[in-house]
């Protein structure tokens, strides 16, 4: 493995999101809705926040 590679494989190890204060009841409807997409919770979150910013991609270039 290159020291690139390395270098790229242990950012990936620290990255992290923290919600604080985040309602229990949204975090039991998104635990929720993983499990009945079949994928991990941090799958979801990740599909949400890509989801999010495609639509302020589009929303951008409609406004111009």
């Amino acid at each position: 493995m290159t020291k690139r590679k390395q270098d790229d494989k242990q950012q990936e190890l620290f990255k992290m999101i923290l919600v604080p204060d985040c309602p229990d009841e949204l975090h039991r409807q998104v635990k929720s809705q993983a499990a009945l997409e079949g994928i991990a919770l941090k799958e979801l979150v990740k599909k949400a926040l890509r989801e999010y910013i495609e639509r302020q991609k589009k929303g951008k270039k409609k406004g111009r």
